[in-house]
């Protein structure tokens, strides 16, 4: 992966982003489902967590990029997949970025982004984020306590701090992920941040 530092200009005051590029093609097929359904994560999340640790500034925003900064590589979704596997690819990939970034989190990092995604690969990672958000809605009211709180903060980070975008990186560094990151700041902590300690 190819990894780069932006400044993003704030109201907040500048805040650092890790745009990680693509360099090889990655290309999402019936390996790649059968992997996520084992619970398996994609390597570069793997790769992307241990380069946030061994900074030593602070990293607000990570973005993943759908192409190589000079076109060497690209993010995509096999054209044979049905409608049924499609949608589970981006169910399971919404759960592994989910997983991701609650790891990120404990480093600091505000959210987690993709951009330049297209319409086919957009419409999957959105439909599969929806599926999951309607199933952390579901568990928030789970009778046990603690589970019911980790659905609801999942449920806040999934609709505010993951967040995939058909734009190109211009315009998600300058527009759209500076009022984000501003908005992350002012609820960092979540909607559970207040809530009575499980009894």
């Amino acid at each position: 992966m190819n990894t780069v530092y932006r400044t993003l200009a704030t109201d907040n005051g500048p805040r650092r982003a890790l745009v990680v590029s693509q360099d090889i093609d990655e290309l999402v097929g019936r390996n790649t489902l059968a992997e996520l359904r084992s619970g398996a994560r994609p390597g570069s999340h793997a790769e992307v967590i241990s380069h946030v640790a061994a900074d030593p500034e602070s990293t607000h925003l990570v973005i993943l990029r759908a192409r190589g900064a000079d076109g060497s590589g690209t993010f995509r979704m096999a054209r044979d997949l049905d409608d049924g596997e499609l949608d589970e690819v981006g169910y399971l990939m919404a759960k592994a970025q989910l997983a991701t970034w609650r790891d990120l989190a404990e480093h600091g990092v505000l959210a987690f982004s993709r951009v330049e995604l297209r319409v086919w690969e957009l419409a999957a990672l959105r439909s599969g984020t929806a599926r999951l958000m309607a199933e952390l809605e579901a568990k928030k009211h789970d009778s046990d306590r603690a589970r019911a709180l980790q659905a609801q903060d999942d449920h806040w980070t999934l609709g505010r701090a993951l967040l995939n975008f058909g734009v190109g990186l211009e315009t998600a560094l300058t527009e759209l992920l500076p009022m984000r990151l501003e908005q992350l700041e002012r609820d960092q902590d979540g909607p559970a941040a207040n809530a009575p300690s499980p009894s």
